[in-house]
């Protein structure tokens, strides 16, 4: 009838409008629903991609060590690059401001070592009552050791002890607080065609760290350890005191600080010799394929003929390893191979150099800054066993850019416990011996 097709015309907008609303509210309540269930499916998607194809863990470990264990690769991809990436952007952009627009005069590191002194002097007045130890918590440090036993320490902060105090290139040295960073330096000092004499690779050291216990690089051979191109440290006392200590003016105390690892006083500064460069390293890689092969030609190239600036050496198994020398040249020959090793887009450089196993005898042109962090990437190649796709072509351009994730914070997520628990299932070890018992 007339009058009911009226009343269903007049009905049926407000019946679309009803029908839109209710579909608008069903879509936000499936976004809503996406919004929480898709990146929880990538977040495990990853987890189930990264694990072993071996046995797995013991289930003597702790279960919660088992599980976290398992949701290791995600929460590094998803959660510790990227901060890592904040992070390192942040002091990047802190050290050019300090570099460029501040001037990092005398009386501003007085200011920061008076901060020391107070607290060390409170520390008498209170009697002593406990041992000095640095503020510094355990996971922020790039040591694997899980305790720290400074719960029951008087604890000193020296946090603010980073800044880079006086670059000389006249008589060649720098002069930095003690937890100044490598990555800092090379920052500082690559444009000036400066590094240090016994340049450390890893961006995340610290020079006071380096200077108070041990390093060696790839030309200690020709330079020795790291404390040997240290000319002096500034350091504080127990009783307050502070003292400028050189061969010179204090020698005993001067050769007691290197391997005292902090006993002997809070460091404020140390002064390193620098040599100069040039803006390119050309490498030369050697594959060997027995013990006694590599120990022959290290010994050649190290004691015979000595006339390359880095000389160093991987190995791949008991027997396979491959030996990188080193040279500074000024630029690239026409015929010589320019390779970026540290671009994000790469592969990890001692992926790169187990190539040469196969291929032979060869050489390429890398950039100083590139040849010097060659390791940052990869975290020499630990970063492997914590995302095991990590130099997987799709990984490095979606997520290399970001870099490696930070020691500390990696120590931070996984919490005492864990850290704990992990001791026994990883080991990193580092030696040394004579060249000439290598094959043995």
């Amino acid at each position: 009838r007339p009058s009911d097709y009226d009343s269903a015309c007049h009905n049926q907008p407000q019946c679309s409008l009803t029908n839109i609303q209710q579909l608008i509210t069903t879509m936000s309540d499936l976004i809503k629903i996406a919004y929480i269930f898709i990146p929880l499916g990538i977040f495990f998607l990853v987890a189930w991609l990264s694990r072993g194809s071996g046995p797995g863990l013991s289930k003597d470990f702790p279960l919660k060590f088992r599980i976290l264990a398992s949701i290791r690769t995600p929460l590094l991809m998803f959660i510790v690059v990227p901060l890592s990436c904040v992070w390192n952007v942040y002091r990047a952009l802190r050290e050019f401001w300090r570099q460029c627009l501040i001037k990092n005069d005398p009386e501003g590191h007085k200011e920061r070592c008076d901060v020391v002194v107070r607290q060390i002097l409170e520390w008498n007045k209170q009697g002593r009552p406990k041992r000095l130890r640095t503020a510094r918590p355990n996971w922020a440090s790039m040591s694997t050791k899980v305790a720290s036993n400074k719960d029951s320490c008087a604890l000193i902060s020296t946090s603010h002890l980073n800044h880079i105090l006086k670059i000389d290139e006249e008589n060649l040295t720098i002069t930095c607080e003690p937890n100044v960073k490598m990555g800092q330096i090379t920052q500082a000092l690559i444009p000036r065609r400066l590094a240090l004499k016994c340049q450390i690779e890893m961006e995340s050291l610290t020079i006071g760290g380096i200077s108070s216990g041990w390093g060696l690089e790839t030309n200690s051979y020709a330079h020795g350890f790291f404390q040997e191109t240290v000319r002096e440290y500034e350091i504080c006392l127990s009783s307050g005191d502070v003292l400028t200590v050189n061969k010179d003016n204090n020698p005993d105390l001067f050769y007691a600080l290197p391997w005292s690892h902090g006993s002997i006083g809070f460091l404020l500064s140390v002064t390193v010799q620098l040599i100069r460069i040039k803006p390119y390293v050309k490498i030369t890689y050697v594959p060997t394929f027995s013990p006694s092969e590599l120990q022959s030609k290290l010994e050649y190239y190290t004691v015979e003929k000595p006339t390359h600036t880095f000389v160093e050496a991987t190995m791949y198994t008991k027997e396979k390893a491959v030996i990188q020398l080193g040279d500074f040249v000024e630029k690239p020959e026409a015929s010589e191979r320019l390779n970026g090793i540290n671009h994000f887009w790469k592969p990890f450089y001692f992926r790169h150099v187990e190539t040469f196993l196969e291929r032979g005898e060869d050489w390429e042109v890398v950039p100083i800054k590139h040849f010097y962090h060659r390791f940052t990437r990869s975290i020499f190649w630990e970063l492997e066993l914590m995302i095991p796709f990590s130099n997987h072509p799709i990984y490095r351009c979606l997520w290399g850019w970001m870099g490696a994730p930070e020691v500390s914070l990696l120590k931070l997520f996984r919490g005492p416990m864990v850290r704990r628990a992990s001791t026994r299932s990883h080991v990193v070890q580092e030696s040394i011996m004579p060249l000439k018992k290598l094959a043995e």
